[in-house]
This record gives structure tokens, sequence and C-alpha cells, in this order.
């Protein structure tokens, strides 16, 4: 009997379902190579683009698979900004950071970040749960929905 307690015992402990395990954070995959647009900025074929996410404004944003990313904002006035720089992948919560400079006398905005990222290049479209967008102080829009263009964005 003592043995049958021992082992049952030891089985609990090393089972998830015990309840006295300790907990763990969600890791995601990393979305970055299923949206990515070609293998480097210069060499992309497509990027994607977004017209209802953020009122009065469009955006475009090319990921490339070597870790760069190049976004363009258009607002209602003249001009538009474009950031360039590199995507960290934030696996705990399968967060894209973007990270970069921003020049142009649009409207002063670039996307910040992106997170719960559903979607590929082979479907045409992918969703981002939430994106942050710097032009509205930080804003956060949820469901933003890309769709696939063919072209480098700015050379259409």
């Amino acid at each position: 009997m003592k043995t049958l307690i021992a082992v049952m015992m030891v089985l609990c402990f090393l089972s998830v379902g015990c309840g006295g395990g300790s907990k763990t954070s969600s890791t995601f995959s990393n979305p970055l190579p299923a949206i990515s647009n070609g293998p480097t900025l210069a060499t992309v074929t497509s990027y994607w683009g977004d017209e209802d996410c953020v009122s009065g404004y469009l955006m475009g944003i090319e990921f490339a698979s070597d870790g760069s990313f190049q976004s363009i904002v258009t607002g209602t006035g003249p001009g538009s900004t474009t950031c360039t720089g590199n995507v960290i992948y934030q696996p705990t919560g399968a967060e894209l950071i973007l990270g970069g400079s921003c020049s142009g006398p649009g409207p002063g905005g670039d996307i910040a970040n992106m997170t719960g990222i559903v979607g590929s290049t082979s479907s045409g479209s992918f969703t981002a749960a939430s994106t942050t967008v710097s032009m509205n102080q930080g804003a956060t829009y949820d469901g933003c929905r890309f769709t696939l263009e063919q072209g480098q964005q700015g050379q259409q």
C-alpha cells in the first residue's frame, strides 16, 4: 500500500494536472516567416496594405525574412512617413516590435508593434489582433487586416 501511494505521488508531481506545478507563460511561433515579402527589402516582391485600421490613414508595410521592415503611412494631407528598421520577435506575447527610424513630410506616424498575427503571404492576408500606431499618441487598434499587394511600396 505504501508503495502504491509513493508511486501515485511521484506520478502526480510529474504530471501537469496535479495543480501544484509551476505556471509558465505561453510561447507562440514567430509569425515573421509566414508574412515575409521576400529575403531582403531590396528584393521584396510584395507588401501589406491596410486602408481601414486607422481612419484617414493608409498604411503599408514590407517584412523581409532577414528581419528588416519598411512601413509607409500616408494621411489625408500631403506626403507620407517612411520608417525602416528591424523586427524584434517577443515570443511570450506573439509580438512583433518594429524598431527603426522614420523620415518624410507625412503625418509623422509609424507602426510600433503588432500582436496576435494570423495569416500568411500564401493566403494573401493577415490580421493583427492589435496594432500600435504612434501617430495617434501610441493608440492601439484591434483587428487590423492587411492584404497582400504586388510590387514594392512607393513604386506603383
